[in-house]
């Protein structure tokens, strides 16, 4: 519901967001929300792997980056996406920029 007002920056950095967490931000991204800048900036999310990809060595291990990353191919008001020092793997990371391309 906070997310759907008028915010437009959010700064949840260094807040150890992890997997249930990353999903429910996910799941707000993905709820209409004008949100134009999100800083993620030194939380652990230790997203090891997306079960997506079927050649990754931790193969469904993931712990929310999925969710994360389907809600934020939707949030077109996104212009700004902070994940400074996230400790995101590869498959993470791909799965992000699929989103975001």
């Amino acid at each position: 519901a906070l997310l759907q007002g008028n915010l437009r920056h959010l700064d949840l950095s260094w807040n150890y967001l992890g997997g249930p967490c990353l999903r429910r931000v996910g799941e707000a991204l993905g709820a209409g929300t004008k949100l134009t800048e999100l800083s993620l900036a030194h939380n652990t999310m230790r997203a090891r792997a997306v079960s997506k990809y079927p050649g990754s060595p931790t193969r469904g291990e993931a712990v929310g980056i999925e969710d994360f990353c389907e809600a934020l191919a939707g949030a077109t008001t996104l212009h700004t996406l902070d994940l400074t020092q996230c400790a995101l793997g590869p498959d993470a990371c791909l799965c992000l920029a699929e989103a975001t391309v």
